[in-house]
């Protein structure tokens, strides 16, 4: 798969495209363009999560169709953290192992020839159904400051479970995917990113079961004892 990111002006978000054909990702590059989206692609050399985490997409284009090594563990890695796909194998729209990995709204089917308009209208749909996925970007945006603000990363999760709950999204879920994003941050050493683990999870437990009248009641909870240090910059200075 090429490595390489279309553009630098501001665009919608991300869309990142899964081929090894250059002529799929050519196409589907250009199509995304023309939605108002950057193209940016997977790199045959790193693994299906971090490719995710490098590009931040807001949805995922998957090539299904062979060769496709690593696509079917990206298909995987996209699914759990809850960013909408878009399939081109129409073999796999038969499959109920992969219609199973989403909800339906979050998965569309790509099949060439295909008009503009069309295609626009099937990423308008998927941007509509992932609208929580800005939050979830922010987190892992979140975790890639050097070193790491407490309170920017505090909100970030405020912010990403609030959306989530309000989606119907259950607590075990968000506690799923907030461990999955300490871990892709690889921030070492082990102590602190497990501290900022269990941060995050008692921070987005706390919101996920905070009553929106509490917030007369004054602000809610910021650094936890025992869990992370009190001030946001004695705890930032012990992240590198």
């Amino acid at each position: 798969m090429p490595s390489q990111t279309a553009g630098t002006a501001t665009t919608r978000g991300r869309i990142l495209v899964a081929s090894s054909n250059v002529m799929f990702t050519d196409i589907v590059g250009d199509l995304v363009a023309v939605c108002g989206f950057t193209p940016v692609y997977a790199s045959a050399h790193e693994p299906s999560w971090r490719s995710l985490t490098r590009t931040q997409p807001c949805i995922v284009v998957c090539d299904c169709t062979p060769p496709a090594e690593g696509i079917e563990r990206l298909i995987v890695e996209a699914s759990a953290r809850h960013t909408p796909l878009v399939l081109s194998d129409t073999r796999m729209q038969r499959s109920t192992r992969h219609d199973a990995l989403l909800p339906l709204q979050r998965v569309a089917w790509l099949t060439f020839p295909i008009a503009r308009d069309a295609f626009s209208a099937m990423i308008e749909t998927l941007v509509a159904s992932g609208i929580a996925t800005s939050e979830h970007a922010a987190i892992a945006t979140a975790l890639t400051v050097k070193p790491v603000h407490e309170q920017s990363l505090r909100r970030a999760v405020w912010a990403y479970v609030d959306a989530e709950r309000d989606r119907g999204a259950v607590l075990g879920e968000l506690i799923v995917t907030l461990t999955d994003l300490a871990d892709a941050a690889n921030i070492a050493p082990t102590s602190v990113r497990q501290a900022l683990m269990r941060g995050m999870i008692v921070w987005g437990t706390e919101e996920y079961f905070r009553h929106p009248s509490d917030a007369a009641h004054g602000p809610r909870v910021g650094a936890i004892a025992g869990v992370v240090p009190p001030h946001d910059d004695q705890f930032a200075r012990s992240v590198p």
